[in-house]
């Protein structure tokens, strides 16, 4: 027997900060539209939103029965920070805001990831997003 299964989804950017929003009407609203799962950039290469705003949001999710998905600016708070500069094809390193080195990011990656999931265990998944590599050509 197979399984299907279907993504209709919804993203909030990062620009949502500051804002007050009624995650009930949000979800309630994006269900009756079909939407099945909610995107929301709440967390960040160093911080997040308020642990009350993204615990109301995943309930509401939930109540309306929609997946509710972390998405993560991996490392935007850490451009500016020489240590992460990206490392070019060529072995060069470049200062590039949206291009720095995973790799040496890693630790704090999974700190933040690991923080996140233990303080919203009820989240459905993480998207690590703005991870870049040079283009090498």
């Amino acid at each position: 027997m197979s399984s299907k299964s279907e993504i209709r989804g919804v993203f909030f950017h990062e620009s949502i900060y500051g804002y007050t929003h009624d995650w009930n009407v949000i979800a309630e609203t994006l269900a009756q539209y079909g939407v099945n799962a909610l995107f929301v950039n709440d967390l960040s290469g160093l911080g997040r939103r308020p642990d009350a705003e993204i615990s109301a949001a995943i309930s509401a999710a939930h109540a309306n029965g929609l997946k509710y998905h972390s998405t993560s600016n991996v490392l935007v708070e850490t451009k500016g920070d020489p240590k992460y500069n990206a490392i070019r094809y060529d072995g060069s390193v470049e200062f590039n805001g949206y291009a720095q080195c995973p790799i040496k990011a890693h630790d704090i990656i999974i700190q933040n990831t690991v923080a996140y999931v233990n303080a919203h265990p009820d989240v459905d998944g993480i998207m690590l997003d703005y991870l870049r590599y040079e283009r090498t050509g």
